[in-house]
């Protein structure tokens, strides 16, 4: 018995011993070739950043067709996060095309999930334009609302694949945050037709709505004024706030008569949002409603009233009035605040 307990121990350490000498071989082999792949990234990058900027001929890649793809890969990301002025997007498209297309096709069917979201990644940061149909491939296979999901659908619409736009609008549990992220990638005529459509009658979710509202704020994108002004009488709160607060943001024109009952509102953070826009937005018109909120019962409103009195033209001289005569102690008390004291421009 005790003879085959000795046995047993020591075929134990003996796999031990071999798996340790397998891990070590293993961390060596890959040291070596990151320090070749190093190496050729060295060799080869000058060369290649010349020809992106189109001062000579593409260099020859003597390597296997892994090291290839890895070192073009490598080197055009590294351009791309260093926006190199010299370096135009086309010449990187039609690089990425030539040598990354297929082994991005490959990736994206028989790749791992890890290894199918890195090539989403770069299919988006390259442009890859003539991959749009793998991409949206790969998209109708998918059956997890994921960050690959997610991905996805940021880098289709980063490639300007117009079947996004429906993809928002009739996605049941589409959020602000992905509408957004693809919007702010989307070309600038797909948010028109998305707003078209919006406006024949597309059943659209809330959230959807909101994340268009921001971004339009987002842009200062005078072309989408009146959509922003169609949704500040809706009946829900939250998209009454992000319209108001999208045209205050937005580079055009406010009318009093369009904002003007938020400042008698039941909601105190619509009476500070509409104080605000119309400081920002220097609405003259509004010295008597913002005079009246400098005296509301909520602190943040009074000081978003005060503030925008100030960016008023004459401000200092109303300022000094309602410190001295203003009915409310709480009202001249924040008038004085904003009389000596440097404050933000905006909350």
């Amino acid at each position: 018995m005790l003879q085959l307990v000795f046995i047993l121990v020591g075929v134990l350490f003996a796999l031990q011993v071999f798996l340790l000498c397998y891990l070590l071989v293993m961390k060596a082999n890959r040291l070596r070739i990151q320090e070749h792949r190093n190496d050729l990234y060295a060799f080869y990058y000058g060369s290649f950043r010349s020809f992106l900027a189109g001062e000579e001929e593409e260099p020859e890649y003597i390597m296997s067709k892994t090291d290839k793809v890895n070192l073009i890969e490598r080197m055009l990301n590294d351009i791309v996060d260093r926006k190199d002025p010299a370096v135009s997007e086309e010449r990187v498209e039609e690089s990425s095309h030539k040598h990354l297309a297929q082994s991005y096709q490959i990736l994206l069917k028989k790749g791992s999930w890890s290894q199918r979201v890195n090539t989403l990644f770069y299919i988006e940061d390259f442009h890859m334009t003539q991959l749009k149909d793998d991409v949206w491939e790969h998209f109708q296979s998918l059956r997890k609302m994921d960050e690959e999901y997610r991905q996805t659908l940021r880098t289709a619409a980063a490639l300007g694949d117009e079947r996004v736009i429906r993809v928002i609008l009739e996605t049941p549990h589409m959020t602000q945050r992905l509408a957004k992220q693809m919007l702010r990638r989307m070309p600038a005529d797909f948010l028109s037709t998305l707003i078209y459509l919006i406006e024949e009658g597309a059943d659209t979710k809330r959230d959807v709505i909101i994340g268009i509202l921001t971004y339009c704020g987002e842009t200062k994108n005078q072309e989408h004024v009146a959509f922003i002004k169609g949704w500040l009488q809706d009946e829900d709160k939250e998209i009454r706030l992000k319209a108001l607060r999208s045209y205050a943001d937005a580079d055009a024109d406010v009318e009093m008569s369009v904002i003007a009952s938020f400042f008698q509102s039941n909601y105190w953070e619509e009476r500070m949002l509409v104080a605000r826009l119309a400081g920002m937005r220097r609405v003259k018109e509004s010295r008597e409603a913002l005079h009246d909120l400098t005296g509301d019962r909520e602190w943040w409103v009074r000081y978003t009233a005060c503030q925008a009195i100030r960016q008023l033209p004459a401000g200092q001289d109303m300022l000094a009035r309602i410190a001295e005569e203003h009915p409310d102690g709480f009202a001249r008390d924040m008038a004085r605040q904003f009389m000596s004291m440097k404050v933000r421009e905006s909350v």
